[in-house]
């Protein structure tokens, strides 16, 4: 139309459309009232950047913050507030703060029982039950047992590779005294196996070779890292049966470079000589 209010259209079915011609500010108004309320900030920094920010979000994540350090009744405020100006928000704004103080003890419970504090995890689990008992946490002192097994077996696993074998025994043996059914996996066993070869204290982890081996036999790595420990430890013929296993189970996976390398050291043990020099070994590492 002549004073730009009003756009005409029309199609192949001869039809013609009014369309009202939208102020720029008028577009924001109604996108402010429609649509990007709800976005998540990325959403709204993506799709819609022209809009000015959204105080709803700034209070959701303020009240997020409180609830987490357990001020509650700031929290529901907040969240209430953010409700009123933009009521697409939705939830219980009393439960939603709860939710989050109790996860927020429950995190930190859990980085008490990876550190070995038994005691002061449990307290922080019983206060985050008090404060949201639709968490289900059962037998508490023996979930952060479960929790330092887990991150001592961890810890001894990086002090492995690094070369500090006493003490990656020592994190081990501690994480089955916290939970002495803890299933470490072959692997966790193998890298302390591994390591203490390649840092010269086989016998120390010998148990953690076997253990390797007895989860998952078939493994030519596995095989091969503990016929290395029978070779070293005088053990010959157990040395020449592991490695054989290790080099066929290479062999049949058309590994021509690890059969080739593990071949040779059975063929030198059998002729009586040691292949396992300071060079082969630091490979390991």
């Amino acid at each position: 139309s002549p004073d730009g209010q009003i756009l005409a259209t029309g199609s192949a079915d001869k039809s013609a459309k009014l369309w009202r011609v939208f102020k720029i500010s008028e577009l924001i108004d109604y996108a402010n009232r429609i649509v990007p309320r709800c976005l998540t900030p990325t959403q709204r920094q993506t799709f819609f950047f022209f809009l000015p920010p959204n105080k709803a979000e700034e209070l959701i994540a303020a009240g997020e913050d409180l609830a987490k350090q357990g001020h509650l009744t700031e929290a529901i405020k907040q969240f209430k507030q953010a409700q009123q100006l933009a009521p697409c928000f939705k939830g219980d704004s009393q439960a939603r703060a709860k939710q989050l103080a109790a996860q927020a003890k429950i995190d930190q419970g859990e980085e008490l029982a990876q550190k070995g504090k038994i005691a002061a995890a449990v307290e922080k689990f019983k206060l985050a039950l008090a404060t949201d008992p639709r968490f289900q946490l059962n037998n508490l002192e023996r979930y952060a047992q479960g929790l330092a097994a887990l991150a001592f077996v961890d810890k001894g696993v990086e002090l492995a590779k690094k070369g500090e074998i006493d003490a990656a025994l020592a994190q081990f043996q501690a994480a089955l005294k916290f939970k002495p059914n803890l299933k470490i996996d072959a692997y966790q066993w193998d890298i302390l196996c591994q390591y203490g070869i390649a840092y010269g204290q086989v016998a120390p982890v010998m148990a953690a070779c076997n253990q390797a081996v007895a989860l998952e036999p078939n493994y030519w790595k596995y095989l091969r890292n503990r016929g290395i420990a029978n070779a070293l430890l005088g053990k010959t013929a157990c040395a020449i049966e592991d490695l054989q296993l290790a080099a066929n189970l290479r062999f049949f996976e058309t590994d021509e470079e690890n059969y080739q390398l593990v071949q040779g050291w059975v063929d030198a043990l059998q002729a009586g000589n040691n292949p396992f020099t300071e060079e082969v070994l630091k490979t390991l590492r």
